[in-house]
């Protein structure tokens, strides 16, 4: 397939769509990101906080390298948050999610759909493509230098795929299995010295994660000992369509079926494996792999969640990560089913739109834009107001809390000085000055096995119950340790 001209890179015929898309679908964003107090998700405010505070003080650089906090997401975020906070955060997401439509188009188009500008409408018309575009999660930096990646190897350029794909386990740990992916293709690609590039970004981390963390262990072991993931899930156990019954609510309903026709037409077209010249068999592998690599991740994390393997929780947000791979398959679907039944080519791209648009609509009856904290996040906020003005903060300026609202209300980077980590063998040792914050959800729920610590232990370890505690607690348990030295004796 030969190289396109730069001036062919988007066809006139696209370029009123294109800007319809980028248009409507920034505007949505941006009211979602102005309109939202809430964070979609307690881990959006985890990562967040790591952002915010990894260019603030060089006590805070190990953030860029925390494996919690995914050194892609905390580097990519981390400049917004400190030159426009959320708000900041959420404009860089959006970009994101504009750039893993625009790659898709640029698939689409070299892979010569006949309306490419299809794949960019249906990447942008998947509800978690929105939601997470006001978001500060992991997945759409995933996404982004995954399909760059897939990008960088339809067009042959082997080290812009080795560097991207490189980068993917410091976004999310599915990277791992990418990489693996990436390496067996510069092999068979006859690309095996690109190898070194690939690993490169891994390497990087482990050792700069090393250094930062003061080298207690050899360079070589430090993300393998701060890899946090149990083999056991501490998560409860699903059927193995769960995630089957919920694409729907993640690629949009009227887009759901075309990504099964579009699935089926690459089997129909591309197996058996035929013989060709170069150019059409890397036509046909880059094909093939637009449904392998979505229903590696489909059918992954179905098995992981069915078994209840690997901390996996059942988020929906885990099939986002390949959002772009979905809307390919959604186009082929669409415009296969636009030809069966006869639809006048100047009607596919509006009922494309409106298929596109529709979802949004379902917001008016059924508002989950705006944003809107939880009411345990609600008293998370009134708890760090009651504590900035009650003696309890200087009686006890050490905090311990398994909520990420805590320290969010309280402005305090999570293991700030006056911060204690939410660890097991921390917390049974009841550090002195300490108010420890116990809810039944992040107290227990958690992918790491040390940071699942149940109220009996806290009671065993010999914690004391605050006997003043803050009005309006709901589930919240509050207890002490001995105050400061300098501070007044609990009360009792």
């Amino acid at each position: 397939m030969p190289d396109l001209p730069q001036s062919s890179l988007v066809a006139p015929s696209d370029r009123r769509w294109i800007i319809a898309a980028v248009v409507v679908f920034s505007g949505l964003s941006l009211w979602g990101a102005i309109t939202s107090r809430a964070f979609l998700e307690a881990d959006s405010c985890t990562h967040y906080m790591y952002a915010r505070a990894a260019l603030q003080d060089s006590r805070y650089w190990h953030y860029l390298v925390n494996v919690w906090g995914r050194p892609v997401c905390t580097g990519l975020y981390a400049l917004p948050a400190l030159v426009a906070g959320r708000m900041g955060v959420r404009v860089f997401s959006l970009l994101l999610a504009l750039t893993c439509s625009w790659l898709a188009y640029l698939i689409a188009r070299r892979q010569g759909r006949v309306r490419p500008v299809l794949a960019m409408i249906f990447t942008l018309a998947q509800p978690l493509v929105f939601l997470h575009s006001f978001s500060e999660l992991t997945e759409l930096p995933f996404a982004a230098l995954l399909v760059l990646g897939f990008w960088a190897y339809q067009r042959r350029w082997w080290g812009l795929m080795a560097l991207a794909i490189g980068f993917t386990p410091a976004s999310r740990p599915e990277g791992f299995g990418f990489l693996l992916l990436a390496g067996l293709a510069l092999l068979l690609h006859r690309r095996a010295y690109w190898l070194p590039l690939l690993l490169a970004p891994l390497v990087a981390w482990d050792v700069s994660g090393w250094i930062l963390y003061g080298k207690q262990v050899p360079w070589w072991m430090w993300l393998i000992s701060e890899w946090p993931y149990a083999g056991t899930s501490l998560y409860e156990s699903g059927p193995w369509y769960h995630f089957l019954r919920a694409m729907p609510a993640v690629v949009g309903p009227f887009i759901f079926p075309m990504v099964g026709i579009g699935v089926w037409l690459t089997v129909r077209r591309h197996i058996p494996l035929r013989r060709g010249r170069a150019e059409c068999a890397h036509a046909r592998r880059v094909d093939l792999l637009i449904a392998i690599i979505p229903l590696l991740i489909f059918v992954g994390h179905s098995t992981l969640y069915a078994l209840g393997r690997m901390a996996s929780s059942g988020e929906l947000r885990y099939m986002m990560i390949v959002a772009p791979f979905w809307a390919l398959l959604a186009a082929d679907g669409w415009t296969w089913a636009m030809d069966r039944l006869s639809v006048a080519q100047r009607y596919r791209l509006r009922a494309a739109a409106l298929a596109a648009c529709l979802p949004f609509g379902v917001n008016l009856i059924y508002p989950v834009v705006p944003l809107k904290y939880m009411s345990d996040w609600d008293r998370a906020d009134r708890f760090a107001e009651w504590y900035r003005a009650s003696d309890v903060s200087s009686l006890y300026p050490h905090i311990a809390a398994s909520h990420p609202g805590i320290f969010y209300f309280l402005d305090r980077p999570v293991d700030a000085p006056d911060n204690i980590q939410w660890l097991k063998e921390t917390l049974m040792q009841v550090p002195e000055g300490t108010l420890l914050i116990w809810d039944p959800t992040y107290g227990i729920f958690n992918a790491d096995q040390r940071r699942k610590v149940p109220l009996a232990d806290i009671y065993h370890a010999g914690w004391v119950p605050l006997s003043n505690p803050p009005a309006d607690i709901g589930e919240f348990r509050f207890f002490h340790s001995k105050p400061t030295p300098t501070g007044a004796p609990a009360a009792k």
